[in-house]
């Protein structure tokens, strides 16, 4: 009974160790498609200028 438990204890941790990375990465993918999306304004507005010029 307690290998049991034990056993069952340690696919919870395992699901929520799991879980934790998921959404660290999540986050981290945000934040690099973010800066990703304001790079790519900045230089669209670096180019405009450029060709107005």
């Amino acid at each position: 009974m307690s290998k049991l438990m034990l056993r069952m204890l340690q696919g919870q941790r395992l699901k929520l160790n799991c879980q934790v990375c998921l959404q660290e990465f999540s986050n981290m993918n945000l934040i690099i498609y973010r800066g990703f999306f304001s790079l790519t304004g900045c230089l669209l507005m670096f180019l405009r200028a450029c060709v107005r010029d």
